[in-house]
């Protein structure tokens, strides 16, 4: 399974829209020819932000990388909501 993401809007990327609204939509295709798509919501919490904002990695903004409470999937809607740090 290949994910692959598409941004609506490369705008949303804008350290000014990141520090204001403090998250982005997106969407996922799935699948083996990326067949199914979901919507993802990815939320940028204030240690994400201050990384962001100052061109810094991420990663460790992933909250619990083993556990699964950050990411709500919601496969009837077709919704990945993602929480960062």
């Amino acid at each position: 399974m290949e994910l692959v993401p598409f941004l609506y809007d490369y705008k949303l990327l804008s350290k000014a829209n990141i520090k204001y609204r403090k998250y982005i939509l997106m969407e996922i295709k799935t699948g083996v020819s990326g067949q199914k798509r979901f919507k993802a919501k990815l939320n940028f919490g204030e240690q994400t932000v201050l990384k962001l904002l100052n061109n810094e990695s991420i990663i460790k903004c992933i909250p619990n990388r083993k556990g699964t409470e950050w990411v709500n999937i919601d496969l009837e809607n077709e919704l990945i909501d993602i929480h960062l740090k």
